[in-house]
């Protein structure tokens, strides 16, 4: 890539791993990658997973990577002019919250019927209390129940719907579920969902976090998923 230090241009990037993943991904060869489906490509080092997604358009490209270990997560975003220099990085877990909440706002109406919708919520942290407000603006909401066992983030989402004490107060007559949490083990048991509802879970997108019950999943009418590749990580 001509025309620009690359390293110097996502020397921003935080932490220093995601960095380092950022680089691989921008200089590596294909062969580097396991196979994914286009344009999903998986690095795995040292106990990190990078997963990257790169969009085209208009000569551009713009190339999204998730890295993340046990403990934590980012989400760096680079963009590449249709000469190959690096225009622009920058820390893109904003930008990834964003996008998972209008999907959510996107596919819920055509999930639901045109009836009130009593949401459940489990996870009160950013990505949840975005989801909460883009949902509110597409659904009839007749009444919105948030769990979250982090006090902070709840009290955060107070003013978007009623505070419940424990998981299964908050889905268990549900109609709609929003699942936004970094559990390890399923935030959403089976037993907990009404027949008929729907769930969105947004949470689990790196390896080593599973918000669902696999029973739910068994028994679903139907299971969508926009990786389904990294899905089974």
């Amino acid at each position: 890539m001509a025309g620009i230090d690359v390293q110097k241009a996502i020397a921003k990037l935080k932490p220093a791993r995601v960095r380092e993943l950022t680089l691989a991904v921008l200089l590596a060869e294909p062969d580097d990658f396991e196979d994914l489906p286009a344009p999903q490509m998986m690095l795995r080092n040292d106990g990190w997973t990078g997963v990257t997604t790169t969009i085209d358009g208009d000569g551009y490209r713009a190339v999204l990577i998730t890295a993340g270990g046990r403990r934590t997560a980012s989400r760096s975003c680079t963009v590449i002019d249709p000469e190959g220099v690096v225009i622009g990085s920058f820390a893109a877990d904003a930008a990834a919250r964003v996008a998972a909440a209008t999907t959510a706002a996107l596919v819920a109406p055509r999930m639901l019927r045109d009836e009130p919708v009593r949401l459940g919520v489990l996870g009160a942290g950013p990505l949840g209390r975005l989801a909460i407000a883009v949902l509110r603006e597409v659904l009839p909401i007749e009444r919105i129940l948030i769990h979250d066992p982090d006090p902070l983030a709840a009290a955060q989402a107070s003013e978007l719907g009623r505070l419940v004490g424990d998981a299964p107060t908050a889905v268990r007559d549900a109609s709609l579920i929003v699942t936004a949490t970094n559990a390890r083990d399923p935030a959403l048991r089976a037993d907990w969902v009404a027949p008929g509802a729907a769930i969105i879970a947004l949470g689990a997108d790196r390896q080593g976090r599973r918000e669902l019950d696999y029973r739910i999943l068994a028994d679903a009418a139907f299971v969508t998923c926009d990786a389904p590749a990294i899905a089974r990580v």
